[in-house]
């Protein structure tokens, strides 16, 4: 798994190679890395657990991955 550091240092290329620096989302998606970014999940224990949602407009059943996570600090 990648260090915190690691992470900045890849993130921050990423934008300077793709020319993402004023790019919304990913400034958004970086402002909430630590929901997100596993470098930052130390500590936190997570489970995973299928939800089953449906949608009517699809008429179908659509299976998405869920995480129960409990801080161990």
């Amino acid at each position: 798994m990648l260090t915190v550091v690691e992470f900045e240092n890849a993130w921050a290329m990423s934008l300077k190679m793709y020319n993402l620096k004023q790019h919304l989302y990913m400034t958004h998606i970086y402002e909430i890395r630590t929901k997100w970014a596993k470098p930052y999940f130390k500590g936190v224990f997570c489970t995973k657990m299928a939800i089953t949602w449906w949608t009517e407009s699809a008429n179908r059943t659509q299976k998405t991955d869920a995480y129960v996570c409990k801080s161990v600090h």
